[in-house]
């Protein structure tokens, strides 16, 4: 009988698929964190139903300036003549602390800058009108989904 003790066979293959679990988990980290990377890069647009000269005559803009220097903004006409684009993004290569804001920030603002040139006010659904209601299943659903949905604006 030999001195070494011998691990069963089944600990090798443990180890491995240990060890390929932490590689996969490693590139899936690394992929999304380059994506979020480059959204924040990508340009977030709405179309305003205004002529350019009238979007950017207006102080609304200022919100969207007001977001930091390093946030950069162009106007340009809207495909068939239906509007004025207002674009904005984050410049490349800025850091996220020397921002100060987000994607959710910039996207929020460029929707309320849309509402007040087409509405003249920012339209919410909270308050409601109708006051508090019950805490009913469907209503904390409801609720929930509200607040996820204030960054990005999508259910």
């Amino acid at each position: 009988m030999s001195p070494w003790k011998i691990s069963p066979p089944w600990t090798v293959s443990v180890a491995l698929a240990g060890s390929l679990a932490g590689a996969v988990g490693t590139t899936v980290w690394w992929r999304r964190r380059q994506a979020a990377r480059r959204a924040l890069e990508r340009w977030a647009v709405v179309t305003v139903l205004q002529p350019q000269d009238e979007v950017s005559g207006s102080d609304v803009l200022g919100r969207l300036r007001g977001l930091g220097p390093d946030v950069e903004v162009e106007l340009r006409e809207a495909p068939g003549q239906r509007g004025t684009e207002v674009a904005a993004r984050h410049r490349p290569g800025t850091g996220r602390a020397a921002r100060g804001t987000s994607r959710a920030d910039l996207r929020t603002t460029l929707r309320e800058l849309k509402q007040t040139l087409e509405a003249g006010e920012v339209l919410q659904a909270s308050p409601r009108p109708e006051g508090k209601r019950p805490p009913t299943p469907g209503g904390l659903v409801i609720d929930l989904v509200d607040r996820r949905a204030r960054g990005e604006g999508v259910l």
